[in-house]
């Protein structure tokens, strides 16, 4: 697990990353970690807007689950929300997190549920073969260490037919890699490793999916979202960042240019948020 990432959701008091994700993803017992979608949500944002776009950006990709399925798997499950929100729906829905903290936070939220949670990375599921009718991940690939493990897991642990969804930020083409680098802290410490769209969608068929489609939601994703980040930390005190993290100056005031830098690499066609839908092919 790259030390970044630990870093990332480290739940001490101490950690300002944790302070300003608190910040940008806040009431952990309500609303999940993500960009939000942000359709139908108007100015002036606020706390109770934001819950609101994280939930229907969740709700955006889980309404994609095939009707016929039963089982499924939450791959990056994060806080925990949504297994309850699918249970709810009568869906057999599990959830699984390489990082210890978060599986604990959940089982602490949810302990009624306790035993549908697991810890365990995207690229080694903790799960049977031909175990769920549906895997799916939320704003969590660019955390993967292979996206390609993650695939191959995937089709092991679906059943022939079973759909996999995938919904994150995509970089458009690879000549984007090195501008995108310039205005966001792109791999800077691991946060944003975003794949290539078409780079996804190869290692998906390479694995044995049969991609049906490939959705782009960034209008209902960044304008708003980075509207949201600005508001909240536009004018955060860097005084007690190390010289390595005060190289996110830009990143967190947004860069002192109009448009924020998440903002300003959607408008530019450099990135995009997509969900991707494939079909278990057998092999």
């Amino acid at each position: 697990m790259k030390k970044a990432l630990k870093d990332m959701y480290d739940p001490s008091e101490e950690n300002i990353l944790i302070q300003w994700m608190e910040k940008l993803f806040p009431m952990k017992n309500q609303g999940c970690i993500n960009f939000g979608y942000w359709e139908g949500i108007e100015k002036p944002l606020n706390h109770k807007k934001r819950i609101a776009s994280q939930k229907n950006l969740y709700l955006n990709l889980t309404q994609r689950i095939c009707p016929s399925s039963k089982r499924v798997l939450e791959v990056g499950c994060g806080r925990g929300h949504g297994i309850r929100w699918l249970r709810e729906k009568g869906l057999q829905s599990y959830g699984v997190d390489i990082l210890s903290s978060q599986i604990e936070q959940s089982k602490r939220e949810y302990p009624e549920l306790a035993e549908f949670f697991k810890v365990g990375g995207a690229e080694n599921l903790p799960f049977d073969d031909s175990s769920f009718d549906c895997i799916y991940s939320l704003e969590a690939a660019q955390h993967f260490s292979s996206f390609y493990e993650f695939c191959k897991e995937s089709h092991r642990a679906l059943k022939n037919e079973g759909k996999i969804l995938i919904s994150t930020y995509f970089i458009n083409k690879e000549q984007f890699i090195d501008p995108l680098k310039k205005i966001i802290p792109n791999n800077h410490e691991g946060f944003h490793n975003a794949l290539v769209l078409s780079d996804a969608i190869r290692t998906l068929e390479k694995a044995g999916f049969k991609v049906s489609s490939s959705h782009s939601i960034g209008n209902e994703v960044f304008p708003l979202y980075a509207d949201w980040q600005k508001k909240q930390l536009g004018d955060t005190s860097l005084s007690n960042l190390s010289t390595e993290r005060s190289k996110w100056k830009n990143y967190y005031s947004g860069g002192g240019d109009k448009d924020h830098p998440w903002l300003q690499a959607f408008n530019n066609g450099w990135i995009d948020y997509y969900v991707i839908e494939g079909i278990r092919n057998a092999k």
